[in-house]
């Protein structure tokens, strides 16, 4: 996670130039406007208040706003990876450590010094942007040699619901093999040894104990099949369940993906 350093200063390095430099803290003034035109150029420099006129997205992180917006000369910016935080930051959750200061993100947008209560910068929870605009605090962190982040993200999870109806002369029957007679143990490798891995071949006799009237089979798990066929999830029951003979059974399952 980057965490370059945004200024308006001059001097070296605060440009791309020939051959190609990372922006790991270089190229300070680049990053600064890109911050400042993203989330801060459409409130006003003197008040923190939106501007009427300016057309621009205010990426404002709440339907209202409990503290206006600053940017001033220099300051720090956290990016989270999207693959990190998801569909966004959950606001409330973002807790970031200095040495003896901690911040907080107040649910609102507001980055919130918890010692003091002041207002230290601002959290973009859409784009995973973490911004420090406080100079003082802004050099604290920039001297720090540890800064833990902490946040909860957000994932959008799709759920899938099928029914499926089992009619009464459906399923009656079983073909597990060891409700078969006669069945006789093979041996991959071709001996008959008990080390050796083996499998049954079924006979095609049911035993004596499956075919009287009263005996139904005990389902363990449902399979989803695709449009060609394929066998794409398994939905395991808590228990085996009971088929019964002469009802219809419904088995509700939720898929999330």
């Amino acid at each position: 996670m980057a965490s370059p350093v945004i200024t308006l200063a001059t001097g070296s390095n605060q440009y791309y130039s020939s051959p190609y430099t990372p922006p790991e803290g270089v190229n300070l003034r680049l990053n600064y406007y890109s911050v400042d035109k993203l989330y801060y150029h459409s409130f006003d420099t003197g008040s923190g208040t939106i501007l009427q006129s300016s057309s621009y997205e205010h990426y404002l992180e709440s339907s209202f706003t409990t503290s206006s917006r600053y940017l001033g000369p220099k300051g720090m910016v956290y990016s989270i990876p999207q693959q990190l935080y998801g569909l966004h930051v959950e606001p409330g959750s973002l807790v970031f450590a200095s040495g003896s200061n901690t911040i907080v993100d107040d649910g609102e947008g507001n980055l919130i010094q918890s010692s003091t209560g002041a207002n230290v910068g601002n959290i973009i929870y859409t784009h995973g942007q973490v911004i420090i605009t406080d100079g003082t605090l802004f050099q604290t962190f920039m001297t720090s040699s540890g800064q833990p982040i902490s946040w909860k993200s957000n994932n959008l999870i799709h759920t899938y619901n099928f029914t499926l109806r089992v009619s009464d002369s459906e399923f009656n029957h079983t073909y597990n093999p060891t409700a078969q007679s006669g069945s006789t143990i093979f041996y991959y490798s071709g001996s008959l040894s008990e080390s050796s891995s083996r499998y049954l071949r079924p006979s095609g006799i049911y035993a004596d104990n499956v075919t009287g009237s009263a005996f139904q089979p005990y389902m363990t798990s449902v399979g989803l099949y695709n449009s060609a066929n394929e066998l794409i999830a398994i939905g395991k029951f808590p228990n085996p369940v009971p088929k019964p003979a002469d009802t219809e059974l419904t088995i509700q399952i939720k898929l999330d993906v």
